[in-house]
């Protein structure tokens, strides 16, 4: 799988809802995930448990971010890129699977 395009879209999560998604992504009572509206259309929204986030350099609002793109409730792919909170936008990269041998 390539890399999926985050559109830029005024229902993905703001700064406070990546950083609840990161708080709660396991909390047994209510574990918290977040959905992206991508270009892909054949996924159309991702929804994603967040289990790392740094701020990125540029300015407030840009995160890198690791977590598990998830599939009928389970964790599936793991995956890490960009998201820019103010502009809702950003790059998720599924991991490589790892060659036998």
């Amino acid at each position: 799988m390539s890399k999926i395009h985050i559109k830029n879209d005024s229902r993905n999560p703001d700064s406070a809802g990546i950083m609840s998604a990161l708080m709660n992504a396991y909390d047994p009572r209510n574990p918290a995930t977040v959905t992206f509206k991508v270009e892909d259309p054949n996924l159309g929204v991702v929804t994603m448990k967040i289990t790392g986030l740094e701020y990125e350099s540029g300015a407030p609002g840009m995160y890198n971010i690791r977590g598990y793109m998830m599939v009928g409730g389970q964790d599936t792919t793991h995956v890490s890129g960009f998201y820019n909170a103010n502009r809702k936008e950003g790059v998720l990269e599924p991991a490589e699977a790892k060659k036998a041998g």
